[in-house]
């Protein structure tokens, strides 16, 4: 059985759904929204991390297995934690794109 519940979107992602369900790429937004949660839901809670740009806004940015690995690799050879590690990356990428 399926749930019915509200959801409130900027427009301009309202009218991108609506252009979806136009070219019939999805029957509807409800079909829209229930596809991409099921494939957020495969991907797996673990490899999503929410990035915090500013003050009350965050962002999901979907990360691989082998990635987090990676991070955590680099994190325990400096001794600093899994957060850190992602400040020091950053951080790092931003200074090689000078």
């Amino acid at each position: 059985m399926k749930e019915r519940f509200s959801v409130s979107m900027d427009e301009d992602l309202t009218k991108w759904l609506d252009k979806l369900a136009d070219e019939k790429i999805f029957s509807s937004r409800s079909h829209a929204l229930e596809f991409c949660v099921k494939q957020i839901s495969k991907i797996g809670i673990k490899n999503i991390v929410l990035m915090h740009w500013g003050t009350g806004e965050a962002e999901p940015v979907f990360i691989q297995k082998s990635e987090v690995e990676a991070l955590d690799s680099f994190a325990k050879a400096r001794s600093i934690s899994r957060g850190e590690a992602v400040k020091v990356l950053i951080n790092q990428g931003m200074k090689d794109e000078s």
